[in-house]
């Protein structure tokens, strides 16, 4: 998991989404702490891919937020697929995202 991510979901513990209700905080420790979440740290290569993805956002005329930018970095390096509440990662043709549905309660 790339720190940008976390150092953002930090300051809105338990938000995924904007569209996600905020929950207590928990500075993000019961996250970390699941055994499928692994820290990704920002790299030269991350760097990168950031400035690759940038450059093909700008061309495609498609800005998305600069924090989204180095979450999706991160998630090419890794080779993962973004599951994601926002719809705007499919702009970004280095990654492959799953765009889920907030439930409607």
């Amino acid at each position: 998991m790339a720190r940008h991510f976390l150092d953002r979901h930090r300051r809105a513990p338990g938000r995924l989404s904007r569209r996600q209700p905020a929950c207590p905080e928990s500075g993000g420790a019961d996250f970390l702490a699941n055994p499928v979440v692994r820290e990704i740290p920002i790299d030269s290569h991350i760097a990168r891919i950031y400035a690759e993805i940038v450059t093909s956002l700008k061309r495609a005329g498609t800005p998305l937020p600069t924090n989204d930018i180095w979450i999706a970095a991160a998630a090419a390096r890794a080779g993962a697929t973004l599951v994601t509440y926002d719809t705007h990662f499919a702009a970004v043709e280095r990654i492959g995202s799953l765009v889920l549905e907030a439930s409607r309660q």
